[in-house]
């Protein structure tokens, strides 16, 4: 009889946490195994599971006990998953993320599966994980039999549980070559260009790079910075660009779905990747453009970079929330070409490593050791 698996995630938004979501959906329903997801939140869907995987509406749950508040949704939602623990008899339970952990974890008391806990943000840099929302997980992340992250310094945070429960399992990285959204790329289509990607937020630190930008543009003439992505921070970068005079050097295109276009072609013009984040899970944007045959620049900030560029044997590191540093760092690239080639090939050499198929072995082994584990307990 095939394995069957429970997957829990927050929603199937654009986003890492719900690509690793789909991921592994992918990877399961590949490898014969049935497979359920749970989705909590009722929000627009950019990713799509496998037509193999049964879809479970949980969302519903909270909708029809709204009136009751928080604590109402979130029984409601505890006990729509107790159901689908009834009638889908999964074999284990993986739930992707903080907010669908805790669930699992409160939903599954005195339930026969095991449930493996994937943590995608720094403890430390989450916003939700507060006040009583910590006492929860200091109280439930005990009775996974799991917590898997895509980085040592996650796990690290995660001092108070068992070093045998906790397991790195880096994300897969896989490059979508169809066309790009939207008509998305970059322009002028023959300048080299310092590029960056991601959502258009604080975290990820547009504001320290198109400072140190404005610190090389007289020197660098030729240069264009462009940042795909959308969000709150865009009109305080337009600002920020238009404050330094470079208007027409500072590419804002908007979002992209399939950056890998862009990316090689960016590599063949002779470009530069930069990642300025202020922190991070596990970035996927940097691995992708190291991929795309990009040198990259990256801030040392909790937690990825480091541990994706091997302190910095693949890829440069600079201090975090540390424009000038950026700016040297960028400069030491754009000013030699041999240097940014051979960063290219370290670059690309390593982004092997996050390959899907490798990724993907890891969680299926996991997946299989918990179960056996739990079956010999059980029994």
């Amino acid at each position: 009889m095939p394995r069957s698996a429970l997957l829990v995630t927050y929603s199937l938004e654009m986003g890492g946490t719900q690509r690793a979501s789909v991921f592994l959906a992918e990877v399961l329903a590949s490898a014969g195994w049935r497979v359920s997801l749970f989705v909590c939140a009722d929000r627009r869907r950019h990713v799509a599971a496998p037509a193999s995987v049964v879809l479970i509406e949980g969302w519903q749950a909270k909708r029809r006990w709204r009136s009751l508040g928080l604590a109402g949704r979130s029984l409601g939602q505890a006990a729509a998953l107790r159901r689908a623990l009834r009638s889908e008899r999964p074999d284990v339970i993986i739930a992707l993320g903080n907010t669908p952990g805790l669930l699992a974890l409160a939903a599954t008391m005195g339930a026969a599966a095991p449930v493996v806990v994937a943590d995608r943000v720094a403890p430390s840099q989450d916003t939700v994980e507060r006040g009583l929302w910590r006492l929860a997980v200091r109280a439930l992340y005990p009775r996974a039999a799991r917590l898997v992250a895509p980085s040592e310094g996650i796990l690290r945070e995660r001092a108070w549980l068992a070093d045998t429960a906790k397991v790195v399992i880096p994300n897969a990285v896989w490059l979508t070559t169809g066309a790009t959204s939207d008509g998305v790329a970059l322009a002028p289509a023959d300048a080299p260009h310092v590029v960056a990607l991601g959502r258009l937020h604080p975290q990820k630190g547009f504001d320290l790079l198109v400072q140190a930008f404005a610190q090389l543009a007289v020197e660098h003439p030729g240069w264009h910075l462009t940042i795909f992505g959308e969000g709150p921070e865009r009109n305080r970068l337009e600002a920020l660009a238009a404050g330094f005079g470079l208007r027409s050097r500072v590419h804002l295109p908007g979002a992209i779905r399939a950056p890998a276009a862009v990316l090689h072609r960016a590599a063949q013009l002779g470009g530069i990747f930069a990642f300025p984040s202020r922190y991070e899970g596990f970035p996927n944007a940097l691995i992708e453009a190291m991929a795309c045959g990009l040198p990259v620049v990256a801030a040392d900030c909790p937690h990825g970079p480091r541990e994706i560029l091997g302190n910095g044997e693949h890829g440069l590191l600079v201090p975090p929330e540390d424009a000038s540093a950026l700016a040297a760092a960028l400069a030491s690239l754009m000013d030699d070409a041999r240097k940014r080639t051979v960063f290219a090939a370290r670059a690309s050499a390593r982004a092997k490593d996050f390959d899907p198929s490798r990724i993907g072995q890891l969680w299926l082994d996991l997946l299989e050791q918990v179960i056996t584990q739990h079956s010999h307990r059980s029994g």
